[in-house]
Formats: C-alpha cells, structure tokens, sequence
C-alpha cells in the first residue's frame, strides 16, 4: 500500500501569526464563496441549544464565554476581501455579550421553539460580526434555554467539544473564586492555515492530484436519482428530518459482520448505502462525499477552528457483486482515500473541473455524515443541562 502523502506527523507546526491579515485555509475559501454567492443564509450556521435547570448565574456564564474567546483566534475573526481574493482577519479583543430575553410570562413552549430558530437563523455579516453569538432566554427562575450560534467557517463539531470542555472549567473556577487552568495552546488557527499551505503544495500535492484522479476516473459527472418532483432552478438548501432506529440484534449482527470482513462501521454502513444508490439509481458507479477532520497533528486537537476537509468515495458496483465484494470494494476505496485525506476538496474540483450546472453539487450529490458515538457534554455545577438542536431548515 502506498505510504500517506502529505505532511508528516513528526515536523511540528511552527508559530508564526502575530496579527494583521493571513490567508484562509482551502476549506475556509469555499464557505467564503458560498456566502458571498448566498448572503445572510443560515446554511453555514452551526446551532447548539442547551436547556438549564437549576440556579444559572448569567454573569460568570458571560464571563466564560469570553474568556474561550479570548483564548481562540478563529472566534476573533473575520473574512474580508482583498483584490478579489479572502484573507483573515484576527482582532486582538473582541469582547462576547449574552444576549438576554425574559420569557418567564410566556407558557408557550412553541414560542419559546421559534424564537430559538429564529435566533439560530439570524444571519452573520462575515467582515463584521463576531462569528459566534450566544442568547439566554430565560423561562422561570431557575429554567433557562441557551442558544450558541457560530459560522462553521470558524468552527467545526470537533470544536464543540473543547468549547464545552473550556466552558465547563471556567463557569466552576468561576464559581468557586478561582480562575480557571486551562493548558496554553501551542498554536493559533492562523499558523495551521500557513503550515497547510506551505505544505500542500509542489510534489505533494501533484502526488494527491495524480492519486485522485486516478480513484475517481471513470466516474459519472451527475447521476440523477428517480424524485417525485424535478429539481428546482437554484439551490435552496431546504431540509427535511425523519428518524430510524437499529434494533439491537441488528446492530450486533452488523458488528459481527464488520468483524468477519475486516471492515469498520463507518465501512460497513458506507457499503449499505452505496447498494441503496446503486438499486435506485441503476448507475455502476457511485460516488458519496464524507466530511473527515483534518486534526491528526496533536497541535490543533485542543483548538477551536474550522478543521474539515471533504472526501469522495466512488465504488464500483458493476458485475452484480455480493455484498461481500461490496465491503471489499469499499474498505480498499475508504482506505486509500484516508492515505491521501490531505488533497483539498476545493482544489480537487478545480483540477477536475467537471461539469457545473446551478443546483446539483460537483462529484457527488449525496453525503454520508456520521456522528461521534458519544457526543460532549457540557457540564455546569448544580445544574442539569440538556441538548436540543434550534432549527435553522437548512442542509449544509
């Protein structure tokens, strides 16, 4: 098997950003043209409820999100325009207010639903804002709903978990009188973006190019699959929801399977919905894009910021295989594409340049997106926090 082309896991990431302007990363442009192409839309927002009972104190709540601000570059940072081209730019302060709204007159609990929606959807002006907002709403004394809405162009779901880690130090130290121990980050968000950079470049990434191309010959340009109604004239990014449960025996006897061939779950419920494609679609090849997270370095596993790159696996249906053959399609495909997870889905199109239309999505239209089995948690002392997800209705 070839060995992984990129950076290599034992050359450190330098600290280099002071202030001023600094280039985006490759995944930073795309979001950045997106929403240059649909202003205000709330596609890109990354929204995060969290219901909490007991005795809430609003200021060292406010207080510990601004000290995860001030922690973090990509939280003080803005997207501006220079000849055409996005650049970063890092305020030195930029202080967090909790909005605040008292609902404790209102008894309805859909109320209290569209206005956590309508906070979740209220858009962000990326050369401006602050890219992450936070609102109380409270409903009795000790019954509080909080929002957090921040761009996913400076934060991704890896994020949420050190966010609730920091956020849940802080508001205790604070609590207690103290002042709370956080490690100091070895380096920003802005020194990852130089580093990848410099790196993804000359041989590397013509190594990550030839590869690509490669895996992905031979593919369709856009596979249609049979809807109930024609596509419409521009994207809308609408959404829909429904739910499904595995049964346990089920889920055992997929475990055992993946065993037997050597695959992981990711690998096995890959292969499932490619058969699925493949059924409704007719088509030999199919393709699916999966997000993956580009924190492999030890440097940027504590930091927030927006470290996602976007893969595309085409496997090869064709011949009526079994799904045995399937798996062993998938896991070799899954696998080379980790090897060279460091291609840029940006320049990867670029250096396709497949066909554009203005609704279906370049090399793949469906996207496989699985959650970490045991999502963070936040926790506050004395109090029971829950999650709930406010409803943007939009797809990323």
């Amino acid at each position: 098997m070839d060995r992984p082309t990129g950076p290599w896991v034992d050359e450190r990431i330098p600290r280099i950003s002071t202030s001023g302007h600094f280039p985006v990363s490759f995944a930073q442009e795309g979001l950045w043209y997106w929403d240059q192409l649909a202003p205000q839309n709330p596609m890109y927002h990354v929204a995060q409820g969290l219901h909490i009972l007991g005795p809430l104190r609003r200021d060292l709540l406010e207080r510990s999100l601004g000290l995860i601000v001030a922690r973090h570059d990509a939280l003080r940072t803005n997207f501006v325009s220079k000849d055409g081209i996005p650049v970063q730019v890092v305020s030195t302060s930029h202080a967090l207010r909790l909005e605040f709204a008292d609902l404790s007159g209102v008894s309805s609990h859909e109320l209290a639903d569209q206005l956590c929606s309508q906070e979740a959807c209220r858009p962000f002006d990326l050369a401006k804002d602050l890219l992450i907002r936070a609102k109380l709403f409270r409903l009795h004394e000790a019954d509080h709903l909080l929002v957090l809405t921040i761009h996913h162009i400076v934060f991704d779901l890896w994020s949420l978990g050190i966010l609730y880690h920091e956020l849940s130090e802080a508001y205790r130290a604070f609590t207690e009188g103290g002042y709370p121990q956080l490690p100091e980050l070895p380096i920003q968000y802005p020194d990852f973006v130089a580093w990848e950079r410099e790196h993804t470049s000359g041989e590397t990434l013509e190594s990550l190019t030839s590869y690509w191309h490669g895996a992905l010959a031979g593919g369709p340009e856009f596979r249609h699959l049979a809807l109930d109604h024609s596509r419409p004239a521009h994207p809308t990014n609408a959404r829909g929801r429904t739910a499904a449960f595995v049964p346990a025996d089920l889920a055992f006897a997929l475990n055992r399977l993946s065993l037997r061939h050597r695959t992981t779950q990711f690998m096995t419920f890959m292969a499932a919905l490619q058969t699925l494609l493949q059924r409704y679609s007719g088509h030999g090849h199919i393709s699916v894009g999966f997000p993956i997270a580009l924190r492999r370095r030890p440097e940027v596993s504590n930091l927030i910021g927006y470290f996602v790159n976007t893969l595309v696996l085409k496997c090869d249906l064709s011949g009526d295989p079994t799904f045995a053959e399937v798996l062993g399609r998938v896991r070799g495909a899954t696998l080379g594409a980790f090897l060279h997870q460091d291609m840029p889905f940006e320049k990867l199109v670029s250096s396709l340049s497949p066909e554009r239309a203005a609704t279906p999505t370049p090399l793949f239209q469906v996207m496989f997106s699985p959650k970490n089995a045991r999502p963070p948690v936040l926790e506050l002392p004395g109090m029971e926090v829950t999650e709930f997800e406010p409803d943007t209705g939009a797809a990323k």
